[in-house]
């Protein structure tokens, strides 16, 4: 034992010897094997150190036996619940992701095994019971490592689509209580519902699929949120948007028993809990804004089947833009109401009242700027562009007379559009050389380990590439050529252009814009993030413009020739 630690404590040393590398690691994993307990739970602990810090001679010992390696944590699992155990077995993963695919099935089994065992464990003894109910947490971790190195492989969806089924048992317990007459959400439920919301999260993700039974699931997480899980707003929003944008259709048809006793389908719950959320002053803008978000996804993955809802989303949006303080919670206020008219100009528009179109646009000119993320600007594009479909007299006087300005409008996001594509795509570049570094580093596939804290992940732990551009006017050359072919055909549809400030845009509007600068430089918390998709993804924007375009009635056309302020001469 003491043994153990004291090779925990000599790892960070420089090691001059390989030999003596390869003899040390081999004599650590020989003790996980021990007839003595003890000795084999202090080793798989002290294990997590060679892990993280082992030598690469250290390393490729362990990538020689790491199926042995797996299956004696396995067996260890099965005999004891010591969460630091569980901790060195995610180290274990992390490090040999790569090489995780032949054993997932076994180990999301016997996780999922050890997890359940663990849940309805009823010891009395306090400290028995914390020891055991973080050992069924780290289970859940456990899992959700394992999950995410089955991502990075090269047949991430059939891997993760095959090894769902071995954690469903674990998802039920969560979020039923398991057990007939146990509390549905009794304390329990507490320690593991965030990890059981990321699980659900990366298997719709990676796996591109929701499972149906997933569906069933619904009407306990309303249930759960409305008593008690508030604070997990970020981590419910984040679950359900993936598995709306995945399978809108079973999100809209399919209906439980537990539906029927709330009385409520899927979408309605899923509105219910936003507003629930927006309403609360615990609650902060940070936080709601990943709810709206969701109800973005929501519209956008949902077009032509949910008409009745469209006033409500816009009331809801409307209600809260007047209040909101921070400047990305009020962009995606906007944004959800961008998607509304998206989804459809017309029902937007009236769902807004003719009355507020004003200052609705007003609110929206000011901060098209600010829609920083390559979603929110591609949203707020699109709905844009859904106005030049329509006639005169087909719209408000009002959008009518901002004609000029909602094309203006346009030509400035296709920009920042492009230039953040340019950006992303170096980002990636870069994060695909370092993923090729990592796999080629040596013939054991031994990933660098990390600790769990850095500044740039969101609540989900997931690394963030930075959405904004350091020079937002750095546009590619390909986008400059679209955008002029787009400006000069828009030209010679609608008249020639001058250039024109905001000052034109106020004049419009009925007076100057006032600028909230109270905020300074506000730091923009909505990067883009690798593992987030949109239903806006497979629109290319210049496309969608042109489209719009040509099914512009000669009315509309017209309207735009006899505009007196036109489009920006130049990019």
């Amino acid at each position: 034992l003491s043994g153990c630690r004291c090779v925990a404590q000599y790892l960070r040393i420089k090691w001059t010897n390989v030999e003596n590398e390869r003899m040390v690691a081999t004599s650590m994993l020989r003790l996980l094997g021990d007839p003595e307990l003890p000795v084999r739970v202090q080793a798989g602990c002290a294990l997590a150190s060679l892990f993280k810090n082992g030598t690469q001679a250290m390393l490729q010992v362990i990538g020689n036996v790491l199926r042995d390696v797996v299956k004696g944590y396995l067996t260890l699992m099965q005999e004891i619940a010591v969460d630091d155990v569980f901790e060195a077995l995610q180290v274990l993963i992390a490090r040999f992701s790569g090489r995780m695919g032949p054993m997932a099935a076994d180990l999301l089994q016997n996780l999922t095994q050890a997890f359940m065992r663990f849940y309805n464990d009823d010891d009395d003894d306090d400290d028995e019971y914390a020891e055991t109910s973080m050992a069924a947490v780290d289970c859940i971790s456990a899992i959700n490592q394992l999950l995410i190195a089955l991502s990075e492989g090269d047949d991430s969806l059939a891997m993760i689509r095959n090894t769902t089924p071995s954690v469903m048992p674990m998802i039920h317990v969560v979020f039923t209580g398991g057990e007939e007459g146990k509390e549905k959400h009794d304390v329990d439920t507490m320690d593991y519902l965030q990890s059981a919301l990321e699980t659900i999260r990366i298997i719709t993700y990676h796996g591109k699929f929701v499972p149906p039974q997933l569906w069933q699931y619904v009407p306990y997480m309303y249930e759960i949120f409305n008593d008690w899980a508030i604070d997990y707003v970020v981590e419910f929003s984040g679950t359900l948007e993936n598995m709306i944008q995945y399978d809108p259709r079973g999100f809209l048809e399919i209906h439980t028993k537990r539906n029927e006793e709330f009385g409520k389908s899927n979408l309605e719950m899923v509105l219910s809990m936003v507003e629930t959320a927006l309403e609360n002053e615990e609650v902060q803008e940070s936080e709601k804004t990943f709810a709206v978000v969701m109800l973005h996804i929501l519209v956008q993955s949902c077009l032509g089947k949910i008409d009745p809802l469209i006033p409500s989303f816009v009331a809801l949006s409307l209600k809260h833009l007047g209040n909101a303080e921070k400047t990305h919670y009020k962009v995606n206020l906007l944004a959800l109401i961008e998607s509304c008219i998206y989804y459809n100009p017309i029902l937007a528009i009236r769902a807004i009242g003719e009355n507020n179109l004003k200052p609705f646009f007003e609110v929206w000119f000011e901060n098209i700027d600010a829609h920083y993320a390559l979603a929110e600007q591609k949203i707020a594009l699109c709905a844009l562009c859904c106005f030049l479909k329509f006639s005169p007299s087909d719209l408000p006087a009002f959008i009518n007379q901002i004609r000029p300005q909602i094309l203006s409008k346009i030509v400035v996001l296709l920009k920042q559009i492009d230039a953040i594509k340019k950006n992303v795509e170096s980002y990636k570049a870069e994060k695909e050389k370092e993923r090729e570094k990592k796999k080629t580093r040596d013939e054991n596939f031994i990933n660098d380990y990390e600790d769990d804290d850095s500044d740039d992940e969101d609540v989900f732990g997931r690394n963030l590439p930075k959405d904004v551009p350091e020079d937002k006017d750095v546009v590619s050359s390909e986008g400059v050529e679209n955008i002029k072919a787009t400006q000069k055909k828009l030209n010679s549809l609608f008249g020639d252009s001058t250039e024109k400030d905001d000052k034109d845009d106020a004049a419009v509007l009925g007076g100057e814009y006032e600028f909230d600068d109270s905020e300074g430089t506000e730091s923009y918390e909505g990067e883009v993030d690798d593992d987030v998709d949109s239903p806006l993804d497979i629109i290319d924007e210049f496309v969608y413009l042109q489209t719009c375009v040509a099914e512009a009635p000669p009315e509309a056309q017209q309207a735009f020739k006899d505009a007196a302020v036109p489009l920006p001469a130049e990019i």
